[in-house]
């Protein structure tokens, strides 16, 4: 781990756990209980580095302490708390050895032998710290702290790395909604869901009209421009948490509404519709009107067992797109809907 000009490097922070586990000078007026207050105000103001480390990391590993009152145990306690430790104390070795097996501790702080024996056989990848010889006792939670801002720091350049490939992997890159692959396998579940709970569920897809004239009149950073500006509109209608867009293809998005029937979804259609036509870009001449047209599929209830009723619901609302395509574009047809004229001249 690289350390700034202003962050302390390994040895201040060993120095700094030194201080926090040196033993009570005997000679001191000061009470135990005093001087345990004042090492601790102590390290907060200097900021061991640990903490800090571990804070700037949201990481807090958990720590089970269970020792009998003594000068040693306090100081280990105090060093596990100033470390940056989530210090939980167990009233009993019983209890101790439940939570071991419940919680995901990472270190155990004890006195008892037979405890630490025990936790050993119970969890072999636990950090037990047998408080003993205070020396020993030093240098073995000054390695185990430097283990933890190991692991700590690959495990936050792992998930670093794991939350880019889940960004990668599940949303389109032009337009920051979810892409075909997140659509194929969330869109199942929408329909798993609605067949347990027997709720509704509708599907809308709907594409920019004539988008191909305006790559081709205007330029393709024209055309990435409209279907960003068409995605935001699309979400700017969704129910957050609830409703989801996908883009499913060029300039095909797939929207998807959990608990919502056929004539719902036709009027949330309607509204994205409207919307598409307020949009105003710098790039397209004021006289080009941007509209897209939509193609509903609805099920009040989503039958169970049912064979491939993804694909079906998927082609119903394309076939329905087609239709307000065939209708004069910029309309909404619904899965139900006849056509009402002759299909239209020109591209989609």
């Amino acid at each position: 781990m690289s350390c700034s000009a202003s962050t302390p490097g390994p040895h201040a922070y060993d120095r700094a756990l030194m201080n926090a586990l040196a033993p009570d000078d005997p000679d001191s007026p000061e009470p135990t209980r005093e001087r345990r207050r004042r090492r601790t105000r102590s390290a907060a103001r200097a900021d061991s580095g640990v903490t800090s480390v571990l804070r700037h990391l949201k990481i807090r590993p958990s720590a089970l302490w269970f020792a009998k009152s003594g000068a040693a145990a306090d100081r280990a306690l105090d060093a596990a708390v100033n470390a940056g430790f989530n210090v939980r104390e167990a009233r009993s070795a019983a209890l101790a050895l439940q939570r071991l097996r419940d919680e995901s501790i990472l270190v155990l702080i004890t006195d008892h032998q037979e405890l630490a024996e025990l936790a050993r056989a119970q969890r072999p990848e636990l950090s037990v710290l047998l408080i003993g010889n205070a020396s020993e006792d030093l240098r073995m939670f000054v390695s185990l702290l430097r283990a933890i801002r190991r692991i700590a720091n690959l495990e936050a350049k792992v998930e670093k790395a794991l939350d880019q490939c889940r960004m990668l992997s599940t949303v389109d890159q032009l337009t920051r909604v979810a892409n075909r692959r997140f659509f194929d396998r969330q869109f199942q579940r929408e329909i798993d869901r609605a067949v347990r709970t027997r709720r509704p569920l509708s599907l809308i897809m709907c594409d920019v009209d004539r988008f191909k004239d305006i790559n081709d009149r205007f330029g393709h950073p024209a055309g990435d421009q409209v279907l960003r500006a068409f995605a935001t509109s699309l979400s700017s209608i969704m129910r957050k948490g609830q409703d989801w867009i996908a883009r499913v293809g060029g300039e095909e998005f797939a929207i998807v509404l959990s608990e919502t029937g056929p004539a719902e979804a036709a009027q949330v259609a309607e509204r994205a519709r409207l919307g598409v036509r307020s949009i105003q870009l710098q790039c397209l001449p004021p006289a080009s009107r941007l509209t897209a047209s939509f193609g509903v599929c609805g099920l009040d209830v989503v039958p169970k067992g049912a064979p491939d009723i993804q694909i079906r619901m998927l082609r119903a609302a394309d076939t329905a797109l087609y239709r307000s395509k065939h209708r004069g574009r910029d309309c909404v047809s619904s899965a139900r809907d006849r056509p009402e004229r002759a299909p239209a001249e020109g591209g989609r």
